[in-house]
């Protein structure tokens, strides 16, 4: 039985976008299948310093079925934005990837990760989830919520990735918790390993500039569409107070009257 984070469920992956593609339009067309919490865009930094968008993007909806209708609509209809069909992903699909016998790939990013991740084990195999996320959540906000790795039958392994929202807390967590004991047992605390295979951890310098162009971008973004809501409202308000067929003779509100 194939189980997902929750935190996965809720988004959904696009991929192989064009240059021409920018948030107000994967807003405009993921919104058709359900509210949308919250688009990333990461950037990576050129060889002269310059911030370049990815052709990926990460779309977090306020709900896993919402995400799942996407996922689904997306993937059956070939839907193109400029002349480049859109490739879309969501983590139940690891499910009809094993079912068909192909390996599922083991690469998992979070909508909100940075690279503050952190592997700690040798953790009490009884703590729950619970259990994790009040202890741990001292050191900082969480991202997403622990990873408790378990073996196949669902058991706990003691092993827990932590993934935290800014660097200062994972720093901070390594720092403090390294080597000391938590619920009868002593902890092992480090870096996680990157998702690509290469060996190196996460908590790198070229991680943490990256980190800060992307929680800049976020930044732009919220400032972006709060300004599209504001202007949609005033619209609105402006439309209404310039409405006045209700007053004119013949209206439905006027023949009450009468």
């Amino acid at each position: 039985m194939t189980s997902y984070k929750r935190e996965d469920l809720r988004r959904v992956v696009l991929s192989d976008l064009s240059e021409q593609c920018n948030e107000v339009i994967i807003h405009e067309l993921c919104t058709q299948f359900g509210p949308v919490n919250a688009i990333v865009w990461p950037s990576v930094l050129t060889a002269t310093g310059e911030s370049q968008r990815q052709s990926s993007c990460f779309v977090d909806y306020l709900s896993s079925e919402d995400a799942k209708y996407c996922y689904e609509a997306l993937q059956h209809t070939s839907v193109k934005l400029f002349g480049r069909i859109v490739r879309v992903a969501h983590a139940s699909s690891e499910l009809a990837l094993r079912e068909a016998g192909v390996k599922a790939p083991r690469i998992t990013v979070s909508l909100h990760e940075i690279g503050a991740k952190v592997l700690v084990r040798n953790v009490d195999r009884t703590a729950t989830e619970f259990d994790l996320t009040q202890f741990f959540e001292q050191f900082g906000p969480f991202a997403v919520p622990p990873r408790m790795k378990r073996d196949k039958l669902g058991n706990f392994r003691g092993t827990v990735i932590l993934s935290y929202k800014d660097f200062a807390s994972s720093d901070k967590l390594v720092e403090e918790m390294n080597g000391k004991v938590f619920r009868d047992r002593e902890l092992e605390v480090q870096y996680a390993e990157m998702e690509d295979g290469s060996g190196r951890l996460h908590g790198s310098e070229e991680e943490r500039r990256n980190a800060g162009l992307i929680q800049a971008e976020e930044q732009r973004y919220k400032e972006h569409l709060s300004q599209q809501v504001e202007e949609a409202q005033r619209q609105q308000r402006t439309a209404r107070a310039q409405n006045t067929s209700w007053a004119q003779p013949g209206s439905q509100h006027t023949a009450r009257r009468s």
